[in-house]
């Protein structure tokens, strides 16, 4: 619980300043602002969930070995088999790896959008590569894996299909794709979600 709500409010703060930032560039109110002042609360959030992964592996190498140890004395009350803390050790490591593969490939997409902003050699397509990567992975996993309910592959398609649309938009200049239909996907994406929680 202590590191689900660090975890929660590094990437909370380091996210919404970034935010607030890029809204004050945009809206004119700090136009001068860098690119990479608006984005260094996210990189910086980047680094406090790697010392959080950090941590939260340590205390879980300590209880495994504490685990261990109390086993072994002769007055333990402890009869559990090591095979018993098997499903903690890879729930834990399912989260962390995750939660760091997407942090990973964030902080890869923030760096690909300072590019892209700051210099404009990068086409919208490559700045997407690491959200290419994440929704495909989602659509592949729901798919074959079939480790996900049919409503979330719907969801994962339609945002692929936003991606899709907004970089034949933008890169390749579009002009019949109108912006009410490459938003119209996500829309649906966020409708869905907003339907599932008052659900």
């Amino acid at each position: 619980n202590t590191f689900s709500f660090t975890l929660q409010l590094v990437v909370s703060v380091g996210f919404a300043l970034t935010v607030l930032f890029g809204m004050a560039r945009w809206t004119g109110l700090l136009p001068s602002l860098p690119f990479w002042f608006i984005l260094l609360p996210s990189w910086f959030s980047h680094v406090g969930l790697f010392w959080c992964h950090l941590m939260s592996a340590k205390a879980l190498s300590t209880f495994i070995a504490e685990a261990n140890d109390s086993r072994q004395r002769p007055d333990s009350r402890d009869h559990l088999d090591r095979s018993e803390y098997l499903p903690l050790l890879q729930r834990s490591l399912k989260f962390g790896l995750k939660t760091g593969l997407l942090s990973f490939g964030i902080f890869i997409l923030e760096i690909l959008i300072y590019i892209r902003l700051a210099r404009g050699t990068v086409s919208l397509a490559v700045v997407l590569i690491p959200i290419w990567i994440i929704v495909g992975g989602g659509i592949l996993d729901g798919i074959i894996c079939k480790t996900q309910n049919l409503i979330r592959v719907i969801c994962w398609m339609l945002v692929f299909a936003a991606m899709v649309l907004t970089c034949m938009k933008v890169d390749h200049g579009y002009d019949q794709i109108r912006w009410r239909v490459v938003v119209s996907p996500i829309v649906t994406v966020l409708s869905i979600s907003s339907a599932t929680l008052i659900y």
